[in-house]
């Protein structure tokens, strides 16, 4: 068999682990491609050029990162790998946790959780859960004497296919069942036991896991959160008959695995009546057949699933990849110049790229965790105590004028302060998975005043996506290519000299939006110099914002001499 040659990014060479991932998930988890035991040699051989390898591994698993900062930042990690904009391709991730959201890249993703939205991917490739330490601790278990139950569940009900599966084993009477799930309160972060924060009693629950798995002939493995459930593979591990619910998940290895000898696999839909079919399936079996069935599924997690088979089953997914991805950029990926002008080239991706990503942030100020208030003085907001130099009700406005700009849009705020109209704009391009986007936040902080804007833009998990500049806008706009900016925003005291430098580096048909009396002396002239160079001007005096186009080469010069309302009330 051929050996693969791999490149292996390195901590600190090429890439730097977020801190706050590591503060809250401890120290990064490496791949299973490596054997544990330096007595056998690795299947591949490893190279110090990503060009001359057949693949391009990051080392560590993305669960983590993707739990605590979300798909969108993850895919903004990626990005910043030194050869994931030209070689995207050769990528290999390691993707595993409960979230099943896709990361929209042409790279190989490997997973335990495979879900609906990415499932026809073919550039995901799904791979066992490795059982625990108090599963694989206890197994194998063939003594079948000590069995008392024909099916059950120990775990939690984090899903509604969860609830309706029981209720129907439970209203079977002609079923041995034992269904357990602890109490909500003992939890943490996740509907797991495994993440109880009293150790005793996840101990317990462990023991109780374990236990009355071994006492079972079958054991319930619905789908939770994630597509799959720990519970299939470890069962097949203590040597007992698997019953999958879960529509969505794809079993690994299933052309070589004969799944259906000793699983049962019932639809969700036919969730309401588990019970009778989990009868029906085992009543149908000898006492002899049910040992044969249970020793089988053992057999079958030795020889394909067990953990000292990790490397093997990666390097396996691999080989076949490589027979069929994609040996160069995507054709409508095109490279683009960035805003500022010493960057270098940045990717551009084609409308819908990252449709299927998903964004369930829940954490996000505009997806529920915020609370508005009237701000400390007159027009001012203040979002989750981040003071917001406009209105209340201008906050609407703001989203969808950032809802509107295109897939690779650059937005400039000026003055931005706190950051809360930076933040509006980032979730508005966000709610598009405008994800090559970027927002600059420009202003002359004094002192430690920048360090306001970080948390608030690390809480509203956009962090990734916004880019202080802390100069004054005349020395940020020396920085950015003319015809770079999409959209710039003046937050309230920024006027006609603020705008002047920054006007060339709007494109044309790019607007300035921004935030002022206007029936004060800024307002009056901000207006007197849209009309002079021809741009066409719109108001809302109610709310005191203005828009701003800059014209369209060979359109004609001229404004309504009456305000517009661009949509506003």
């Amino acid at each position: 068999m051929d050996r693969l040659r791999l490149f292996f990014y390195r901590e600190g060479e090429h890439f730097e682990y977020p801190e706050d991932v590591r503060a809250a998930y401890g120290e990064p988890v490496r791949i299973s491609l490596f054997h544990h035991d330096a007595a056998r040699p690795d299947g591949f051989d490893t190279v110090s050029s990503p060009h001359e390898a057949d693949f391009i591994v990051f080392p560590y698993e993305l669960g983590p990162i993707i739990c605590h900062r979300r798909t969108p930042f993850t895919r903004n990690f990626l990005e910043g790998l030194p050869y994931f904009a030209e070689l995207e391709h050769k990528h290999v991730l390691f993707n595993f946790h409960d979230q099943g959201q896709p990361l929209c890249t042409r790279a190989c993703i490997i997973t335990d959780a495979p879900a609906r939205s990415n499932r026809d991917d073919p550039f995901v490739y799904p791979y066992p859960h490795f059982p625990l330490k108090h599963v694989l601790a206890a197994s194998p278990d063939h003594g079948f004497e000590a069995i008392r139950f024909d099916v059950s569940f120990v775990g939690t009900i984090s899903d509604a296919v969860r609830l309706t599966l029981l209720e129907s084993i439970q209203r079977e009477k002609r079923l041995r069942h034992y269904l357990n799930a602890p109490m909500a309160p003992d939890w943490e972060r996740s509907a797991s036991y495994l993440h109880m924060a009293n150790t005793a009693r996840r101990q317990a629950l462990e023991r109780l896991y374990v236990g009355v798995m071994r006492r079972s002939w079958a054991t319930l493995c619905p789908r939770g959160r994630a597509a799959s459930s720990f519970r299939f593979f470890e069962t097949l591990c203590m040597g007992r008959l698997p019953v999958h619910v879960s529509d969505e998940y794809v079993l690994p290895l299933a052309e070589r695995i004969n799944y259906a000898a000793f699983t049962l696999f019932v639809p969700e839909a036919e969730a309401p009546r588990a019970g009778e079919l989990v009868h029906d399936w085992l009543a149908g079996k000898s006492l002899d057949e049910r040992k044969a069935m249970c020793r089988q599924a053992r057999q079958a997690w030795e020889e394909h699933l067990a953990p000292w088979r990790a490397q093997e089953i990666a390097l396996d997914v691999l080989r076949r990849h490589r027979m069929v991805m994609p040996r160069g950029p995507a054709r409508l990926v095109r490279m683009a110049p960035g805003a500022l002008k010493a960057e270098a080239p940045r990717r551009q991706y084609p409308t819908g790229y990252f449709a299927g990503m998903a964004l369930d942030d829940g954490r996000s100020w505009f997806t529920g965790a915020m609370l508005l208030l009237e701000g400390p003085r007159p027009d001012t907001v203040l979002v989750n105590n981040a003071v917001g130099e406009f209105p209340r009700a201008a906050l609407n406005h703001l989203y969808h004028a950032g809802r509107g700009l295109p897939a690779n849009a650059c937005v400039v705020d000026l003055g931005c302060g706190a950051g809360v109209s930076s933040i509006v704009f980032a979730n508005a391009l966000l709610s598009r998975r405008r994800m090559n986007a970027r927002v600059f936040c420009v202003d002359d902080w004094a002192g430690s005043e920048l360090d306001g804007l970080r948390p608030n833009a690390r809480h509203a998990g956009v962090e990734f996506m916004l880019h202080p500049l802390a100069l004054n806008g005349a020395e940020a706009a020396e920085l950015f290519r003319d015809g770079s900016v999409d959209l710039l925003f003046l937050n309230r005291g920024r006027g006609v000299a603020d705008l002047e430098p920054w006007w060339d580096k709007l494109r044309p048909g790019g607007v300035i939006f921004g935030c002022c009396r206007l029936e004060e002396p800024e307002g009056v002239a901000l207006r007197a110099c849209a009309v002079q160079g021809g741009a066409l001007w719109e108001s809302n005096a109610a709310l005191g914002l203005f828009r701003i186009r800059r014209p369209m080469p060979g359109a004609l010069p001229g404004v309504d001499s009456k305000a517009r309302s661009f949509g506003f009330a």
